[in-house]
């Protein structure tokens, strides 16, 4: 990884120095390592709606906005304030025909509804990761990037900026959104369902919060958070041995969560995901079942969805993450180049396997009467942590010990 260090701050006059950086978005020209292979390259200036790849990997290391301090404020502000707009309306209506049984349900009421019923592990997943984080996430958006607009050294502003950039993968507004499509379709064989204000707020929030998400820069940011501190990055480029050295507990962790995940991926495919219970039918169906179920409907893009979601992701993941921390611990012949590209796909989709996850969600909060009544089943605890334990495996693999080993010092072009 890179590692970060200040200049002496007796060489420059730090007033000086950030009265004539800050003003510049740029990132002047320099030497760079890739925390992807850890190729040594000499980049020149890196001006705003310019990025940079690695030459070696292929990897994008560098990629600023047009207006990369203004760009993450208004988004920033636009989803905070639909954030709010989402909280304050109802999102779904549903009816049951004949009885005429209506549910009305919001984003705090699918919290308070789960929390009642007993289901605090599902409650707790939906709290974290399509409200809290996010909020988190906003909140220390605007506390760096105003510091930065301002120019002004806030309190910590360098750790809420490296708890930000953390908090990018875990945010799920998205999933949930695709989530609440997916149930659309769900409840139509089951129930009459109507739209609500939130159900245009929770899109703007999701799109705003995208945004936000692009429009930060990993390396931009840190390079001018040091800037206010009258530093600027300094790279070092590590050696083989301090390397692996440095990436030998997570290794042996990684592999550890990535046993895990398989054996918590057996009950999650074997136990039932959701239960339907009414007043003359019940049935349980496990992840495969409930997909030939949608099938068999006839909603055939719903269910290739959730088989790629809920299936496919989930076994190529795993499979991938085997085949990477194989060849980093048995030194196995294998592209380094094609082995990194597949751990950045993995790194983006994997949370995707979260869909089913947020449909069940939703349908366990809408169908909550004796006439029809929708459970969440056990496989759906063992289908979260797999989720959560194959992303957190993911983002402790260090990619540079792919290459480490390599004899062949020229860029590779897979």
């Amino acid at each position: 990884m890179w590692n970060y260090n200040s200049m002496d701050n007796t060489t420059i006059n730090s007033d000086i120095y950030i009265e004539n950086v800050n003003r510049d978005n740029s990132i002047s020209a320099r030497e760079m390592i890739c925390h992807f292979c850890n190729a040594e390259f000499d980049i020149e200036k890196v001006h705003p709606g310019e990025q940079v790849n690695c030459p070696q990997c292929q990897q994008t290391l560098i990629r600023i906005e047009k207006k990369p301090i203004t760009t993450p404020i208004i988004y920033g502000l636009l989803s905070l304030l639909a954030f709010f707009f989402s909280l304050t309306f109802p999102l779904l209506n549903v009816v049951i025909p004949i009885v005429e049984d209506r549910t009305s349900i919001s984003l705090l009421r699918i919290f308070e509804y789960l929390n009642s019923q007993g289901f605090i592990f599902l409650s707790f997943v939906f709290v974290l990761f399509v409200l809290i984080i996010p909020l988190i996430f906003i909140m220390a958006t605007l506390y760096v990037y105003c510091g930065l607009f301002l120019q002004k050294r806030w309190v910590k502003i360098k750790e809420v900026a490296h708890i930000l950039v953390k908090l990018k993968p875990w945010i799920m507004v998205d999933i949930f959104c695709i989530s609440v499509i997916v149930a659309l379709f769900k409840i139509k064989a089951l129930a009459d369902v109507y739209f609500d204000y939130t159900m245009i707020t929770i899109f703007g929030y999701s799109i705003f919060l995208a945004r936000t998400v692009l429009s930060i820069s990993d390396y931009w940011l840190k390079e001018k958070i040091l800037n206010l501190e009258g530093s600027t990055t300094q790279i070092k480029k590590q050696s083989a041995i301090e390397i692996k050295q440095e990436a030998r507990l997570k290794v042996h962790l990684s592999w550890t969560l990535l046993i895990t995940a398989v054996i918590f991926y057996i009950p999650a495919n074997v136990y039932p995901m959701m239960i339907t219970d009414g007043i003359s039918f019940y049935y349980s169906s496990t992840i495969l079942e409930g997909i030939i179920q949608i099938w068999d409907l006839g909603d055939y893009v719903i269910s290739t969805v959730i088989f790629v979601a809920s299936f496919l992701i989930p076994i190529t993941k795993i499979f991938i993450l085997f085949i990477i921390l194989l060849a980093i611990s048995y030194k196995r012949a294998l592209s380094p180049g094609n082995l990194t590209k597949c751990y950045v796909v993995i790194e983006k989709i994997g949370r995707w396997s979260m869909i089913d996850v947020f449909v069940i969600t939703l349908m366990t909060s809408l169908f909550t009467s004796p006439i029809i009544c929708i459970l969440p089943g056990l496989a759906i605890i063992y289908f979260c942590l797999v989720v959560i334990i194959t992303m957190l495996a993911t983002n402790i693999i260090d990619t540079r010990l792919l290459w480490v080993d390599s004899q062949n010092k020229q860029y590779e072009m897979d």
